[in-house]
């Protein structure tokens, strides 16, 4: 009896510690974040309530564009219980305030996340989004420009500055 033990013992183990491999949705990591700074033409942080003509959380609006219509967060994600329906937040980072937005999940080399604020110029964030066991930006641009890429900075995040003037 004790022969048959330690062999059933090993295949249990073995049994749970492998079957994460048989899952597609297993240990997905999702990296999509995008920090966007908003400045006036003197460089003020646009997000600041101090700052003449702030643009306050309410006058923002975010879309995906996906099969050439745009989505909002909400729509791509429905029935979801979700902890920001706006797919976007203003944060500080202890010297100025980020708009952190959740950008376009979708894989490929030109995934469009569109901005649009009240009174403002629309801003176009176009990223590289890759799929290997999770969805992450590789690459991110602004105005036609490359911005960010994962292969030439440690920021952790992708981040653009945008100035309003």
């Amino acid at each position: 009896m004790k022969k048959l033990l330690a062999p059933a013992l090993f295949v249990f183990l073995f049994g749970i510690l492998s079957t994460c491999s048989d899952q597609t949705d297993c240990c997905t990591n999702i990296f999509l974040d995008v920090q966007v700074e908003l400045q006036n033409a003197d460089g003020a942080d646009m997000l600041n309530p101090a700052t003449p003509g702030y643009i306050n959380d309410h006058d923002i609006e975010m879309y995906y564009e996906i099969d050439g219509k745009l989505e909002t967060f909400v729509s791509i994600n429905k029935g979801a219980i979700l902890d920001n329906p706006l797919g976007f937040a203003v944060q500080s980072d202890g010297t100025k305030n980020l708009l952190r937005v959740s950008s376009n999940p979708t894989e490929g080399n030109n995934v469009v996340t569109i901005i649009r604020i009240k009174d403002r110029p629309e801003i176009k964030l176009v990223t590289k989004v890759e799929d290997d066991h999770g969805r992450r930006i590789t690459e991110l641009r602004y105005n036609d420009q490359l911005i960010w890429a994962n292969t030439m900075s440690s920021q952790q995040y992708p981040a653009v500055t945008v100035k309003f003037d």
